[in-house]
């Protein structure tokens, strides 16, 4: 079940892409959490433990969504396959489908993201979007590139994430009167109507 660019993780074989990703970029720069070392037993267990786990893009990147303390608190980590694979342009798709999807949810009152300052595809990103508003700095959080780096959190919450809710709600519309023109296209081919004389 894919909604875009992004597919949750539903199965064996999508959770062995996910492992796969985030053991295979060690070094990354992209990455939410920074350069880590992530052992296959370690990636498994971060797939189980969140909420939710995207596929972006066929495997080049993941997105997982953590539970926080507070009760409808998501926080997002994105760990790319490849650091040139996940371009602006992906980032935003993907973290947009992301939050359409958690945003369905009744009971989701906040969804986060923390990332070094140093990393400048996210602080990009954090600065174009429009629901996203920055909320704190995190200091010397990150290690890269031999030194500490401050972090910054970024949320989307209340009335933005109403947006997000209401552009679910007209995207199902969207999608179901897809779905129902493209039934009556395949009906009226297999079953085809003589002109009238």
């Amino acid at each position: 079940m894919s909604v875009g660019v992004v597919s949750p993780v539903l199965d064996a074989e999508s959770a062995t892409a996910a492992v796969a990703v985030l053991v295979g970029n060690p070094g990354s720069l992209v990455a939410t959490r920074g350069p880590q070392w992530v052992q296959e037993d370690t990636a498994r267990r971060l797939v189980a433990d969140a909420a939710i786990t995207f596929l972006v893009d066929g495997g080049a990147a993941v997105v997982l969504a953590d539970r926080m303390q507070t009760p409808g608190h998501l926080r997002l980590a994105v760990a790319p396959a490849a650091d040139e694979a996940l371009t602006p342009q992906l980032l935003d798709t993907a973290l947009r489908e992301v939050i359409v999807f958690l945003a369905a949810s009744v009971d989701l009152v906040r969804i986060d993201l923390a990332f070094g300052v140093y990393n400048e595809m996210f602080v990009e990103w954090a600065l174009a979007a429009e629901p996203v508003r920055f909320e704190g700095v995190l200091t010397d959080a990150y290690f890269a590139g031999g030194r500490y780096w401050d972090g910054v959190i970024v949320a989307v919450t209340g009335l933005a994430l109403e947006g997000f809710r209401e552009h679910e709600a007209s995207t199902l519309e969207l999608r179901i009167a897809d779905r129902l023109r493209r039934r009556i296209r395949a009906d009226l081919q297999t079953d085809p109507v003589e002109a009238p004389a």
